[in-house]
């Protein structure tokens, strides 16, 4: 591979990585503002302390259902990681059997 096939190929992986990084890190950080909304949605339904409402936010299909969207936007974001990171190492690995090479036509000389 060229140089710039090489190149184009990890910015693309990085760029992966980082727009499914980012789409976790979104959930992730909503996480709290979606058990807040979900609390004070059961609180103003039913006449429930503020513990038991939080219990039935906890327990609704929609925090669970936003528990399962972080997850799984985790999962797709360490698989592009491991990608962009598995193009690094087979450069490397490609660099490093480069420069074997030359050091054996060198000796050879």
């Amino acid at each position: 591979m060229n140089p710039q096939s090489i190149y184009k190929k990890y910015l693309e992986a990085g760029e992966e990585w980082a727009d499914k990084k980012s789409a976790y890190d979104l959930l992730d950080h909503s996480t709290k503002t979606v058990e807040a909304d979900l609390t004070l949605k059961a609180k103003s339904m039913e006449s429930l302390s503020m513990t038991e409402a939080r219990a039935v936010a906890l327990s609704s299909s929609g925090y669970r259902d936003h528990l399962a969207a972080t997850y799984e936007a985790q999962r797709v974001a360490n698989r592009a990681k491991i990608k962009l990171e598995s193009i690094t190492m087979w450069f490397d690995a490609a660099r490093t059997e480069e420069a074997s090479q030359r050091a054996a036509t060198r000796a050879m000389t």
